[in-house]
Formats: structure tokens, sequence, C-alpha cells
């Protein structure tokens, strides 16, 4: 099937989205606890870089469950019906979805060895950079696939709403490049 002008949004597609914000969230909360309990580390930070501590946690917050909606919307993205993979690669919030999956799977590596040396009596805030670290591969891969489909002529947005989740998904891991430099020079 070349064309899924029938494609809506549909009862499993949402059952997938809250799916995905689960295990984001149960990600967050199993590698976490720090920042969701609300409990002080012992050192008081400079009034300067409370701020961009905010931020940081912020960002720590959403990581996890941006992750998981890209990863499910990679998968809803090929779901049947659907146009070529040709077709669907033109589409930026599929491919930034695809792109985000690839910096994800990439980033896999670093993540498992973190994990594994993340113990129970570890610093929190080695958590905070290392989950800010992990934007960087995954806005990277996002903005060079949007770059090359846009010089390559085949940037086609579609005003359907996985293209349109997976444009501002994109957008995230995008804006989160600079954000996290800023908040790692002020850390």
């Amino acid at each position: 099937m070349d064309n899924d002008a029938g494609r809506r949004f549909k009862l499993l597609d949402g059952m997938i989205l809250v799916a995905a914000t689960a295990a984001g969230l149960a990600a967050l909360r199993t590698y976490s606890p720090y920042l969701l309990s609300g409990s002080r580390s012992r050192s008081v930070p400079p009034p300067w870089a409370l701020p961009a501590l905010v931020v940081a946690r912020g960002i720590v917050w959403g990581s996890p469950i941006a992750a998981m909606w890209s990863l499910f919307a990679t998968a809803i993205s090929l779901r049947p019906p659907r146009p070529r993979l040709r077709r669907l690669a033109a589409r930026p919030g599929i491919l930034a979805c695809w792109a985000a999956s690839l910096g994800l799977v990439l980033g896999l590596g670093v993540t498992l060895n973190f994990a594994l040396n993340l113990g129970p009596g570890s610093n929190p805030e080695r958590f905070l950079v290392f989950c800010l670290l992990i934007a960087y591969p995954v806005g990277f891969t996002v903005a060079g696939a949007w770059a090359a489909s846009a010089w390559g002529g085949r940037w086609r947005p579609e005003p359907r709403w996985l293209d349109r989740l997976g444009r501002a998904l994109g957008l995230y891991w995008i804006a989160l490049i600079p954000l996290v430099t800023v908040v790692l020079i002020f850390l």
C-alpha cells in the first residue's frame, strides 16, 4: 500500500504510547530515585548554579520518556498500513524517530556500562551527568538525518499525527544539545 491516507490514530497506537510512557517512567524511577524523591544532597549548590540545576533535572526527567516515545513511535511507523519505506523515510518526523532510535542504540553500550557500574551507594550527580551526556549522540543523529534529508531534497512533511509527534521529538532532541552544553558549563 503506497498511500496511507486512511491511517488515523487508533486505540492500539494510544496503548503503545501509554506503554512507552510507562517504560520511560519506570526507567526514570529505577535509575533516579534521588531525583524523584526530592531529597537534597549534602552540599548546597551556589546560587548561580540553581537555574542550571533546574534545567538539568528537567532534562533528566524528560529524556527517558522522550527516548521511549522515539523507540515506540519507530515501531508504530512500521505497522501496516504504511507507505513504502522510501516514502516513509522522507517524512521528517518519522526520520527523527528512526535517527533517535539509532542514537539510543549506539549509546546502549555506554548506557549498559554506566548502569552496571551504578550501584546502590553511587553518587546521584553521576546519574545526572550521564543523562545529560546521552542526549548528545541522539540530538546529533537527528540533526544529521534532518540535514541530509533537507539537502537531498527528500524533506516532505505530512499533516499526520505520527509525523507531527516525530517532529516534536526531533526538536526536543536537537534543543537538548545547546541546553546540555550550557548546563554542563555551569555545573
